[in-house]
C-alpha cells in the first residue's frame, strides 16, 4: 500500500515537471524582436522584407533582429496558402496565425524609412 502510493506520488511528480517544462515552449518570450520559428504547428512561416523603398521587391529574413521603424506590416500582401488568417501586432511583434489545417504563411513588411 506505502509502496504503491509511492510510485503514484512519483508519476505525479514527473508529469508535472513535463507540464512545467513544456509551458516554457508554448510561451513566447518576452524580447522585443520577432521569434523566427520556420515550423510552428504543421505551419510554416516566411518572413519577407523589401529590399528598398517602394521596390516592390521582397528578401526573406533569415535573423530576428531587423524588425524596426524602418519597416511597416503588408497587411494587403501576407497571407496563407490554405486560407488560414494572419495579422500581425505591431506592439508586441508578434505574428498571429488562425489555423484548421497545416499551412504555408507569408508575411511581409514594406521598408518606410
Amino acid at each position: 500500500m506505502i509502496k504503491r502510493k509511492i510510485n503514484l506520488m512519483i508519476v505525479c511528480i514527473c508529469l508535472l515537471g513535463l507540464l512545467i517544462i513544456s509551458l516554457f515552449f508554448l510561451y513566447p518570450k518576452s524580447d522585443s524582436s520577432i521569434e523566427i520559428n520556420r515550423k510552428t504547428n504543421t505551419n510554416i512561416i516566411t518572413f519577407l522584407r523589401e529590399t528598398g523603398i517602394d521596390t516592390n521587391t521582397y528578401e526573406e529574413v533569415t535573423d530576428n533582429n531587423w524588425l524596426n521603424e524602418d519597416f511597416e506590416y503588408n497587411k494587403e500582401k501576407s497571407g496563407c496558402t490554405n486560407g488560414s488568417n494572419i495579422s500581425f501586432n505591431s506592439e508586441t511583434k508578434q505574428v498571429m496565425i488562425e489555423a484548421t489545417q497545416a499551412d504555408t504563411c507569408y508575411i511581409y513588411f514594406d521598408k518606410i524609412n
